[in-house]
């Protein structure tokens, strides 16, 4: 009532029904509702042009405008924008300062008061909490009237919510609870929560619980337990509830395909104390194949049925052997890190067992693989390397299931893995690479100075993988072609030592490089008279050779051993070319100073002490000195030099485990010979040019002519 007596008062002391005029000392009262829609105007007397100086508060002063309403009317107006309006509980009272300029005098003030009339919510005037509903209540018919209303007559909108939600109830326009379905069936409590708005307020909500009186549904003590039974077992379950006579049974299986497996014609006599369910035909329930299975059974007394009573059917398991297939048997991989995901298929009548896979015979398995023993999986833990033969790079693995209860499934499956060659190997050289330059003469002719096509290897097994070429490079008077062909392409320069890298190359894909190795010759002027070369046996090779000669048979009948590294130094011939010393020629000697200055110096000396030689000669050797002035004539013996091999100017491969070249010796192939620490113009099976070797200060002999046996001079 207070509400309604508040808002007459400010709308008779607010009201206008004809244009106000300003005055400075009279405000003009002007009032509008919160709720006010559309535009709202108050018109003002204004012989000149009207202005809204000022809005106090700020609130929604943009809502305020001023426009002409006719010739000396202006109209103040009001209209809600940019989701802002009059808000009671913002601002009730606004103050507008007005100023009207006819252009002529001094302007007219004066201010505009709006008062906001708040809007109140609406309300329920029925305040029942329960209600009796009839189950005669039709669908349409009205059930609950919560008598709403509204002071400002606001345009309301309801809704319901029903809890549980089993769709009984509605709600119309006018906020009256009606039946959305005949009620018969209504048969528990239900709460309802109805909401009413007037889009100026919060909602306001009622709750309210509806009663269905007398009409319950009735009561089924029977049941609702989990039975366990064996499978393929015939089934029987009573039911020693009394149903009584007024009603129906329903009766639902769950998964439903499995109705058909129950009698549907006498599983629920009426009248019967108690009932038996039994399945039709005799058919049974198999654990691996058939699922739980959940019945339930309803009375229905034409209104309320009763609450299901269930009973939750679970089925014993008779432990089963696994059977294990497999869709693909062979398969093609390559060397290293192998793993391999066979596509294996489990069938298993306890198909909730866990299966563990194994090889067959573990022992008899290939050590270097192994299985997953959840997936199958076959691996290899490390890098795996083919042996380069067929009958070790082909497996086959028996694999097999074992269940929970440790049936193994029978017959096992065989799974065939075959290994294709990576190229992971780079060439190798066997043998031995000597970093001791060899010496030759600046005047020798072009010519080969090894072939090193039987010196490399590679260890991988396919063929384009083991194919290794060498890289084809010069350096100075050396040079070396892909097939290993070692050349001396021109006469190297005295004193400038030349070295050629040597590299082999597979054709793998990718290609590798084989680790560097070097070979190295050093220049040396070319002697003015050329020396006589003798050829001198190496007794030290000699003996080791005529030992190792007896197994070249054994290496022939063993290349196995070769190719896997085991090198004896059987075979190999070294061809040692030593010169005498060559004294230093006059015309050379004397192109240095010092020398020149040194005999001056010795001449000079010699000829201060022959005075003194002489007389002590005469005076204590008598006639000995006739035997010191004419020594007897002496014979140079010559000492066999030391020849390596068997002299036929051919070496047999050197194999990867022998030492480096002794010093003074030298390491030759199969078609030259490769002098080291000594110095040579001997190609193989050719003729030998002048020059000469110091190994340690001197050597004993000098090598001319062929290199399968020259004739020897004195030194």
């Amino acid at each position: 009532m207070w509400k309604f007596i508040l808002k007459t008062v400010i709308l008779l002391s607010c009201g206008f029904t004809q244009a106000a005029i300003l005055s400075k000392n009279k405000p003009i009262p002007w009032s509008l509702p919160e709720s006010v829609t559309g535009i709202s105007k108050l018109s003002i007397d204004c012989s000149g042009r009207l202005y809204k100086v000022s809005t106090s508060p700020s609130h929604c002063s943009h809502c305020f405008g001023v426009i002409p309403a006719g010739t000396g009317t202006y109209s103040l107006f009001y209209a809600a924008r940019n989701g802002a309006s009059l808000d009671y509980d913002t601002v009730n009272l606004y103050t507008f300062s007005m100023s009207c300029d006819d252009g002529t005098t001094d302007p007219t003030t004066g201010d505009v008061i709006l008062h906001v009339i708040p809007n109140f919510p609406p309300s329920f005037q029925d305040t029942s909490s329960i209600m009796t509903v009839s189950s005669a209540t039709t669908a349409g018919g009205q059930v609950y009237d919560p008598k709403p209303q509204d002071e400002e007559n606001d345009q309301l909108t309801f809704s319901l919510e029903e809890s549980p939600n089993n769709g009984f109830f509605q709600i119309d326009a006018n906020g009256v609870v009606r039946a959305k379905k005949s009620l018969n069936t209504f048969c528990s409590q239900e709460t309802l929560m109805i909401t009413m708005e007037d889009g100026s307020n919060p909602p306001v909500n009622k709750t309210i619980t509806m009663d269905p009186g007398g009409n319950t549904k009735p009561t089924l003590r029977d049941w609702n337990r989990v039975m366990t039974i064996p499978e393929n077992t015939v089934l029987e379950l009573p039911i020693t509830d009394n149903l009584g006579t007024d009603g129906s049974c329903i009766l639902t299986v769950n998964p439903p395909e499995y109705s058909a497996y129950f009698d549907s014609t006498s599983r629920c006599p009426q009248g019967a104390a108690s009932r038996i369910i039994t399945p039709a035909g005799g058919e049974t329930f198999n654990f691996e194949v058939h699922p739980p299975v959940n019945i339930s059974l309803v009375l229905d007394n034409g209104n309320c049925p009763a609450d299901a009573i269930w009973v939750y059917l679970k089925w014993t398991d008779v432990p089963d052997p696994p059977t294990l297939t497999l869709n693909r048997m062979d398969f093609l991989t390559k060397e290293g890190l192998i793993e391999i995901e066979p596509e294996y298929e489990i069938k298993d009548d306890d198909n909730l067992d866990k299966h563990v896979y194994s090889f067959v015979d573990p022992d008899k398995s290939n050590p270097n693989f192994k299985i997953d023993p959840d997936t199958g999986r076959i691996y290899t833990p490390k890098y795996y390397e083919m042996n380069c033969d067929k009958d070790k790079d082909g497996f086959i693995f028996e694999v097999q299931v074992t269940d929970q209860n440790g049936n193994v499934s029978e017959p096992p499956v065989k799974v065939k893995l075959n290994l294709t060659d990576v190229n992971d190997h780079r060439p190798r050289f066997t043998r031995r690479f000597d970093i001791t330059p060899s010496v030759y003469a600046d005047c020798i002719q072009p010519f080969i100075l090894v072939d090193l096509s039987d010196d490399v290897t590679d260890d991988d097994c396919e063929i384009t993988n083991r194919a290794v070429e060498f890289v084809e490079i010069s350096s100075g008077s050396l040079s070396i072609s892909k097939y290993g062909i070692v050349r001396i392409t021109k006469p190297p320069i005295a004193g400038r030592v030349d070295i050629l890298t040597i590299l082999a190359i597979d054709k793998g894909e990718p290609p590798l490089l084989s680790e560097t190795e070097t070979i190295s010759i050093l220049g040396y002027p070319c002697p003015t008279t050329p020396r006589p070369v003798v050829y001198e046996p190496d007794h030290t090779h000699n003996n080791n050779n005529n030992g190792n000669n007896n197994n070249i048979d054994n290496n022939n009948n063993n290349n196995d051993n070769y190719n896997n590294g085991n090198n004896n130094n059987n075979g190999v011939t070294s061809i040692v070319a030593t010169v005498a010393p060559v004294a230093p020629v006059a015309t050379c000697f004397f192109d240095y100073p010092g020398n020149v200055a040194s005999i001056v110096l010795a001449a000079i000396l010699g000829l201060l002490l022959l005075p003194l030689l002489l007389y002590l000669c005469c005076r204590f050797c008598g006639n000995a000195c006739y035997n010191c002035r004419n020594p007897p004539l002496k014979t140079n013996k010559i000492k066999p030099n030391k020849l390596s091999g068997d002299g036929k100017g051919k070496a047999e491969k050197k194999k990867p485990e022998e030492g480096m070249a002794e010093e003074g010796e030298v390491v030759t192939s199969k078609k030259s010979a490769l002098v080291e620490n000594g110095y040579s113009n001997a190609e193989a099976g050719g003729s030998g040019g002048g020059g000469y070797s110091s190994e340690n200060g001197g050597g004993e002999g000098v090598v001319v002519g062929d290199a399968e046996g020259g004739k020897t001079n004195d030194g």
